[in-house]
């Protein structure tokens, strides 16, 4: 069956910056780009409570005029991506309930059941006495043991009255302070708990006839099983009870220091080596840029927007082996190879690429032609050009090229079907490549799952530490 359609929108950055005015939740992964980029999401992501209130304001104009809210649940299925197209579509609708889903590009990436009816009587909130949640725009970052049994009170957002020009069909429908207390459930996990590395996952809210003597919303949190680092909360406030579920997601991974690296690596294995490292601010190739320095070679690391994580790099191996021993340079794979560049090319006796673009990709369908472009950009084109202006630089003289492949060729992980094939694509360019170019040494040994930023997820599994996977890779090449 056809599912209606009711509306479609993208959501943009500056709507993203006004709705975290209004709830308060000014997480970075929902409103800065270089940040966002160093959790699972990869990039910015729409707050799932804001998606939610859209759909309710559409709703509200639509299939739920003038039929009192009851009742309502939201599960959080998947990422939504700023400028993404955002369809709202009609599930079912009955006398007691609308169900309806949020769709991006065929995937179902939130469902949402409301329950018509009346609200409840009054009831008790929880106690006025609870301290203040102190927030400001920075997130709380707090233990696990920390989280479980904590209990506070999240005091109005400044610009909590922007609800009604944001969803003002939502505000009379619901009343306003019911619209803020639902914005504030996201700020209760993206700001407080788990605050600054959570996943909303559900909502379940229960509209009430209460009042509160005290604005704002109370909470406490209790952790079932701190082994799957889940974190259940219920709130209260004037009008609005909510049940809560949130992952823990891991921080950002963080690459030891040259000075710990260097204890695993031979003094002096790697000197001679001028390593140009495209990719090299952080994840693999910012573990093989101080592999490489620890063990004596000099260093160029390209980024293509991460300039402070590059420079800590830098500053990192400059500590250990001084000011002459690497350097930074910016490098967007996706543009043509500028000057500066090309002279890196000719100094280097190896080249590293690690250049990867977003790897959490979302589709309905088994495979999707924009996604495998998108790899093969990278992975291929690039890659392929990088190559042949390298050798026409290098001329008679030897180059070592590493660019490492992936376990996903061959174990084939679900949702993974356009970057296993990207990644066999650049095999086979590499086998022609080694035919073309005799005196350019290409490896792409198959790396299986390393702990990066954008590997790292809530519940972990089974990843090789990245200086571990790439150490031996870095030895087992044609000596400079």
């Amino acid at each position: 069956m056809t599912k209606a359609v009711l509306a479609s929108r993208r959501f943009a950055m500056a709507e993203q910056r006004a709705f975290a005015a209004m709830s308060g939740d000014y997480n970075p992964m929902h409103l800065d780009v270089a940040a966002a980029r160093r959790t699972q999401a990869g990039d910015v992501v729409v707050h799932g409570v804001h998606a939610l209130l859209w759909a309710l304001e559409v709703l509200a104009a639509g299939e739920l005029a003038a039929r009192p809210i009851a009742s309502l649940r939201a599960q959080f299925h998947k990422f939504i991506y700023l400028d993404r197209p955002v369809d709202l579509r009609l599930v079912e609708r009955t006398a007691a309930s609308v169900t309806a889903e949020l769709v991006v590009e065929g995937l179902a990436v939130t469902t949402l059941t409301v329950a018509i009816g009346p609200s409840e009587p009054p009831a008790p909130l929880p106690s006025l006495e609870r301290a203040d949640t102190i927030l400001g725009t920075t997130p709380l970052e707090s233990s696990i043991e920390a989280m479980n049994g904590a209990t506070g009170w999240l005091t109005l957002p400044d610009g909590a009255d922007a609800a009604t020009s944001l969803f003002p069909t939502l505000c009379v429908l619901l009343e306003d302070r019911r619209v803020i207390a639902l914005a504030q459930t996201s700020t209760l996990v993206g700001m407080a708990c788990p605050g600054l590395h959570s996943i909303f996952s559900s909502l379940s809210a229960i509209v009430t006839q209460t009042t509160a003597a005290r604005p704002g919303l109370g909470w406490s949190a209790r952790l079932p099983d701190p082994r799957y680092k889940r974190v259940e909360l219920t709130a209260a406030g004037a009008g609005l009870r909510a049940d809560i579920r949130a992952l823990v997601r891991p921080p950002p991974v963080d690459t030891p220091s040259v000075a710990t690296l260097a204890s695993q690596v031979q003094a002096g294995e790697f000197t001679g080596r001028r390593a140009l490292v495209i990719g090299g601010s952080r994840g693999l190739g910012a573990a093989s840029a101080k592999l490489l320095a620890a063990g004596g070679a000099d260093v160029v690391l390209t980024y293509a927007s991460a300039e402070a994580e590059a420079e800590a790099v830098v500053a990192d191996i400059r500590a250990v082996r001084g000011a002459e021993s690497a350097t930074k340079l910016r490098c967007d794979v996706s543009e043509p190879f500028d000057t500066a560049v090309c002279g890196h090319l000719a100094w280097a006796t190896h080249v590293y690429y690690f250049a990867t673009p977003r790897i959490t990709r979302q589709s309905a369908g088994v495979f999707n032609p924009e996604i495998f472009a998108d790899f093969t950009k990278t992975f291929v084109e690039r890659f392929n050009a990088l190559c042949v202006l390298a050798a026409n630089i290098a001329g008679d003289r030897d180059l070592n090229v590493l660019v490492p492949s992936s376990e996903a060729i061959t174990a084939r992980p679900k949702g993974m079907t356009e970057y296993a094939m990207s990644k066999a694509a650049a095999e086979l360019l590499c086998a022609d490549l080694r035919r073309a170019y005799p005196r350019m040494a290409i490896s792409t040994p198959r790396l299986p799952r390393v702990l990066t930023d954008q590997t790292a997820v809530a519940i972990p599994v089974r990843a090789l530490d990245a200086a571990a996977a790439m150490l031996p890779l870095l030895r087992d090449e044609r000596p400079a």
